[in-house]
């Protein structure tokens, strides 16, 4: 029986500093025991994003959590398509830029934000919006204490705007903040796996309005085309839920286990090989 050459792709070191990095890989390296383990007629492979050749790999199937656009390009030029999770244009458009006009076209409540260069936003006599506010970069999730901050006032712009120059991070989102109860939520596919946990409170949430929230994440993660995601949320005093962020293959940490399960089967259904 020939088999199909499955890749997993390891987040890039930079995008997983510290800890995050075992976090981060612990879900993929379960869907490929998973994959290893069964009957299927696939062989599996491993390899970190950084590591990517320049030209095609042989693969028929990649599962990736890849996020540097030197990457991306890499598996763009692979021609894979559908055979790849999540895709490129998916993982691209959760950079922060294009996640905030995706989210604000697809009408997902979600807090106002603007994106200026940081030129621009030097020079700004005016914040766009009341403080406090956030300050985050443009492009991807937060790699390191300052690339997010809420600030309480605009005397202290400068100091959070110096950290971005010497990060030469030339793009900054602002972004309004909501009052309320922060969630991080975790999904695969269009309802296949979903959970909720309270920030920093530990145990999985299984009040009525999840499936509120299930909805309004599943519809963001259809506009941004993801199959498995992750992101938080806001529940405000009154009672609205706003999604605050989208994340590509997040670590599932709190769910790694029953997220492995969710993956594996969730994509042996999409490549049919079962």
């Amino acid at each position: 029986m020939s088999k199909f050459r499955l890749l997993g792709i390891y987040r890039e070191k930079r995008f997983s500093p510290g800890t995050f990095a075992q976090k981060d890989a612990a879900v993929l390296r379960e869907v490929l025991l998973r994959f290893e383990k069964s009957n299927l007629p696939v062989e599996t492979k491993a390899i970190r994003g950084e590591d990517l050749p320049a030209i095609g790999f042989e693969a028929d199937l990649v599962l990736t959590m890849a996020q540097s656009e030197e990457s991306l390009q890499k598996l763009e030029s692979w021609n894979l398509a559908d055979n790849i999770v999540n895709s490129v244009p998916a993982v691209r458009n959760c950079y922060r830029e294009l996640m905030v006009a995706i989210l604000a076209e697809a009408g997902v409540l979600f807090p106002k934000a603007v994106v200026l260069s940081l030129n621009d936003l030097e020079q700004s006599k005016e914040l766009p919006f009341p403080c406090p506010m956030w300050i985050k970069r443009g492009d991807v999730h937060a790699m390191e204490k300052g690339d997010v901050v809420k600030i309480s006032g605009k005397e202290k712009m400068p100091g959070v705007l110096e950290h971005f120059r010497c990060r030469n991070i030339k793009r900054i989102t602002l972004q309004e903040h909501v009052e309320g109860k922060v969630y991080k939520f975790y999904g695969v596919g269009r309802g296949d796996f979903f959970r909720v946990y309270r920030e920093g409170k530990g145990g999985k949430v299984s009040s009525g309005w999840v499936n509120d929230l299930q909805k309004l994440a599943i519809k963001a993660a259809e506009s941004l085309g993801l199959e498995v995601y992750g992101g938080d949320a806001i529940i405000d005093s009154l009672g609205k839920i706003h999604i605050i962020d989208m994340n590509d293959w997040p670590s599932f940490s709190p769910c790694c286990e029953e997220a492995a399960e969710a993956i594996f089967r969730y994509v042996t259904s999409k490549w049919q090989l079962t």
